[in-house]
């Protein structure tokens, strides 16, 4: 298991900036908050103060034990301070949430869900 790097605001929000201008896989992301599905970002915002963006449900990656992802849509924001990043993987420290915007995975998880692999969807995630 890796370990966060610490970075400055200014790396991570051109870190995030570089994955989001380079374009995501039909604006879509692996997002993680007690559950694991695929969602669709809305209204992306990198400001000074932080990132914030809008998550349109798509479809819910079913785990063990897990919460139900929400059925609207929801926001999710946070001030850059709190915001790290590690292997791909996008989060804030304190509220939960993380995403993967690279887009070769989503398309990934996305052929594994088709093919009703959601234990291989995981695994590809190092959730199981």
């Amino acid at each position: 298991m890796s370990t966060i790097t610490q970075t400055t605001d200014k790396t991570i929000k051109d870190s995030l900036w570089k994955h989001i201008s380079r374009g995501l896989h039909q604006d879509k992301v692996i997002y993680r908050e007690g559950f694991i599905g695929i969602v669709r970002l809305e209204s992306i915002r990198l400001t000074d103060g932080g990132f914030s963006a809008t998550a349109v449900p798509i479809v819910q990656i079913e785990t063990d034990g897990c919460y139900h992802m929400p059925l609207e849509p929801w926001g999710f924001s946070a001030s850059w301070e709190l915001i790290w990043e590690q292997n791909g993987r996008f989060g804030a420290r304190y509220v939960g949430w993380s995403f993967y915007p690279a887009a070769n995975l989503v398309r990934a998880v996305e052929h594994l869900l088709k093919q009703d692999d959601a234990y291989g969807a995981l695994e590809l995630l190092g959730a199981r």
